[in-house]
């Protein structure tokens, strides 16, 4: 009987944690498709800080890195690696900054690194 007890209780606390996870997975999903409507604006960004001359590449990948907080609003944007200028960063700042972001449970923060890939 205490076998089956603990079973059982193994089982409801694994479910438990599936459950969070895949709730955390769907809203991280989302974060990510707000973000990516706006992928024709970062790409304005790109373009208009020339950030191609910059690279002297015809391709470069950017990583945003992110920190919502409960409210769904930025905590902590940063472009990791970071070799362009302000404009670009304040940029891309100010396309995210447009996100109405969903709320969080309390206390909660999501991180995520967001890569964008801009071509000439």
């Amino acid at each position: 009987m205490r076998n089956l007890l603990i079973i059982t209780l193994l089982f409801i606390t694994s479910c438990a944690n599936i459950e969070e996870r895949d709730k955390k997975r769907d809203l991280q999903s989302k974060i990510i498709r707000l973000i990516s409507e706006k992928n024709k604006r970062y790409a304005a960004c790109a373009r208009e800080n020339n950030i191609f001359k910059v690279t002297g590449k015809n391709r470069v990948k950017v990583d945003m890195q992110l920190t919502l907080n409960s409210d769904g609003k930025i905590n902590k944007f940063e472009i990791i690696n970071n070799m362009f200028a302000d404009k670009f960063v304040d940029c891309m700042f100010n396309v995210t900054d447009l996100i109405a972001f969903p709320k969080l449970s309390e206390n909660e923060v999501i991180e995520l690194t967001q890569p964008f890939i801009f071509k000439k």
